[in-house]
């Protein structure tokens, strides 16, 4: 009969032995029907019987899942990467909008964010079937496109609503730090994200301030965001 050997301290399975075992100091033996296929996830229970630990399993297999998921979605992102490479050259030749490529970074972000999403169903499994059951695709989590313009489109927008607004900006400027703070940020910038929460907070500010006209603030965003 096969027996499996458990470690004296820690009480869990260090390997199996077949035959005889009376002069064995290895280690406490325990007669079984089997040798189970994974010895390190056997424990010996209060009343050194060998018992499966299932806290383990459940880990190691959530482990093994989420290698699984990272390792695809790696993949997947890798496999646009020729996608990105043409928008990008074709956007800067001329021969396609700024939008072609955030429509791939949004397809790569999908993928991102969709695997994210499957890790963390995962990792909130209780059981070793719930983890079997977990699948995911690549458009599970639907993502925007960043609607970004390019930094001249910006100041376009800015003089649409007088040559005198940018001049003004950049004088009050001087004496406001964080105005300064934030044109810098947007002046410096290749591309304005559209949606960014820091360029409409910007944008009302300066209408406030009197930098704008009234109204100006949503017609720069409308206009930066597009039909």
């Amino acid at each position: 009969m096969p027996y499996l050997v458990f470690d004296s301290q820690t009480g869990r399975c260090t390997g199996a032995l077949e035959g005889a075992v009376e002069h064995f100091t290895g280690g406490v033996t325990v007669e079984v029907a089997a040798v189970p296929e994974d010895l390190s996830s056997w424990v010996l229970d209060a009343g050194g019987q060998p018992v499966q630990d299932v806290a383990l399993v459940l880990s190691r297999a959530q482990a093994a899942k989420v290698a699984d998921i990272k390792s695809q979605a790696s993949a997947a992102i890798d496999a646009t990467a020729w996608k990105l490479e043409r928008a990008r050259e074709r956007e800067a030749a001329g021969w396609a909008t700024l939008a072609a490529v955030d429509e791939v970074l949004a397809l790569r972000e999908s993928i991102r964010r969709s695997s994210n999403a499957a890790e963390a169903r995962v990792l909130a499994c209780t059981s070793l079937a719930d983890v079997q059951a977990v699948t995911w695709t690549e458009s599970d989590v639907a993502v925007p496109q960043p609607m970004r313009v390019t930094h001249a489109a910006f100041l376009d927008a800015l003089r649409a609503q007088g040559e005198s607004v940018i001049p003004a900006i950049l004088a009050a400027t001087d004496s406001n730090p964080a105005l300064l703070q934030w044109w810098t940020y947007f002046d410096q910038s290749d591309y304005v994200a559209a949606g960014d929460a820091r360029l409409h907070a910007g944008l009302q500010g300066l209408e406030f301030a009197g930098l704008l006209p009234a109204g100006g603030a949503n017609q720069i965003i409308a206009a930066l965001m597009g039909p």
